[in-house]
C-alpha cells in the first residue's frame, strides 16, 4: 500500500512527489482565503489612518477569522490524507487477502471518522497557536509600517496607502498555507498510520531539489521507531511539519514520512 513497506528509493519518491501534488492542489483554496483576509486587516487599518490618523489593535477579530480559516481547511487537508491512508490500506488488504499469504491483513483496516476523531483535538491546539502567531505578526507589520512612516515624514495618507497596497503581502499568504497544509497531511498520515495497529518505524523522504535545504536533504531515509523522533538539522521532530520544530525546518517543507513494519 502507499506509505507502507516501500522498500526503494525510487518509490519512497514517486508516494512524497504524490502528496506534494495532492499538497498543492488543497493550498489553493487556503491561499486565496489568507489572501481575503490580511487585504481586509490592511484596508480596515487603511481606512483608519487616513480618518483618524491612528490605527487601533483589529487583532481579536483577526485572530478569530484566521483561527476559523485555520480549522476550515485543517479538516478538509486532515481527512484527505486519512481518506487516501485508508483507501490504500483497504485495496492492499483485499489484494494480498486473495493470496491468503499473511496472518496481518485481517488487522489491516482504518475507520477514517474514528481517526479523524482522534486527531482533531490535537489539530486543535496547532491551529489556535498558530492563528495566535499570523495574528501578532500582522500587528507586528501594521505597527512598523506607521512607525516607519512617521519616522521618515510620511503623511497619514501615504502611511494608508502602504498598508492598503501591501495586502500585507501576498507571498505571506502562499507560505503560510504550505506550511500549515504540509504540516497537516504529515500529522493525519502519522495518526492514521498509528491507528494500524502495527509495529512501525517511519522513514522520512526528502523531496531533493535546488529549494531542498541541506538538513532535510541529508536527512532522507532516516528512519527511527514510530513514537521516536527525527533528528533534523539537531532538532527532534515527530515528522516533516512538525509544528513544535524550529521554523527553519518547518516552513516551507515538502518532505514526507513513510512506514516500514518492524521485522
Amino acid at each position: 500500500m502507499a506509505m507502507l513497506n516501500l522498500r526503494t528509493e525510487s518509490a519512497r519518491k514517486r508516494e512524497a512527489a504524490q502528496q506534494v501534488r495532492l499538497s498543492l492542489t488543497l493550498e489553493r483554496p487556503f491561499v486565496k482565503q489568507l489572501r481575503a483576509e490580511f487585504a481586509r486587516v490592511a484596508k480596515a487599518a487603511a481606512k483608519e489612518a487616513r480618518t483618524q490618523h491612528a490605527v487601533s489593535d483589529h487583532m481579536v477579530e483577526h485572530r478569530r477569522r484566521l483561527a476559523s480559516i485555520f480549522a476550515r481547511h485543517y479538516r478538509i487537508v486532515a481527512r484527505a490524507f486519512i481518506t487516501r491512508v485508508a483507501d490504500a490500506v483497504s485495496k492492499s488488504a483485499r489484494i494480498v487477502g486473495e493470496r491468503k499469504d499473511d496472518p496481518r491483513v485481517p488487522a489491516l483496516s482504518i475507520e477514517a471518522a474514528a481517526v479523524m476523531a482522534d486527531l482533531w483535538p490535537k489539530l486543535g491546539h496547532i491551529i489556535n497557536r498558530r492563528a495566535a502567531q499570523v495574528a501578532e505578526t500582522t500587528d507586528d507589520i501594521i505597527r512598523r509600517k506607521v512607525t516607519v512612516g512617521l519616522r521618515d515624514g510620511a503623511t497619514w495618507a501615504d502611511i494608508a496607502r502602504d498598508v492598503e497596497d501591501s495586502g500585507l503581502n501576498s507571498l505571506r499568504a502562499q507560505t503560510i498555507a504550505a506550511t500549515e497544509v504540509h504540516g497537516a497531511t504529515q500529522a493525519a498520515t502519522n495518526e492514521a498510520a498509528g491507528s494500524l495497529g502495527l509495529a512501525l518505524n517511519k522513514q522520512w523522504v526528502s523531496v531533493e531539489d535546488e529549494h531542498t535545504r541541506l538538513d532535510h536533504v541529508e536527512a532522507n531515509a532516516q528512519e527511527v521507531g514510530f513514537d521516536g523522533t527525527f533528528t533534523i538539522g539537531g532538532a527532534p521532530m515527530a515528522y516533516p511539519g512538525d509544528p513544535s520544530g524550529p521554523p527553519e525546518q518547518v516552513i516551507n517543507c515538502r518532505c514526507a514520512t513513510v512506514f516500514n513494519v518492524q521485522e
